[in-house]
């Protein structure tokens, strides 16, 4: 009995070899999956840039011992404060923002301070 030809989802080839097989080989299996992630990836990654950027300024400072640092300095290392993972209002007002595994939040005279954030076990869906 005679099964029906499948084709290689990128390049078109028929394919040889296991039932399920979707590609003929990694390179097309890659070119594929890179094709469909293509406008995502352009979407997301000037975001996960800056995250990116700023995440090194912050972290340089904190592992340097420096938990209390100018705005300005901050600006000047291509730091963007509008770019966070999140955001919390601390008990006297303060505006808190969340970086990863950093915090940070302005004081007075134009000074942020960063701080290692407190960051609770990962949900474990289903238990």
């Amino acid at each position: 009995m005679k099964r029906n030809q499948t084709y290689c989802l990128q390049c078109g080839l028929p394919l040889v070899g296991r039932a399920d097989k979707k590609y003929c080989d990694d390179g097309c299996r890659n070119s594929y999956h890179n094709a469909r992630m293509m406008d995502a990836n352009k979407i997301c990654r000037p975001y996960h840039r800056s995250l990116k950027q700023n995440y090194g300024v912050l972290a340089e400072h904190f592992n340097s011992g420096q938990d209390l640092v100018s705005k300005d300095e901050l600006l000047m290392q291509g730091f963007n404060p509008k770019y966070a993972t999140g955001m919390d209002l601390l008990e006297d007002g303060t505006m808190c923002y969340g970086l990863y595994d950093l915090e940070y939040f302005e004081q007075s005279g134009r000074f942020i301070k960063i701080r290692k954030a407190d960051i609770p076990p990962p949900v474990i869906w289903g238990h």
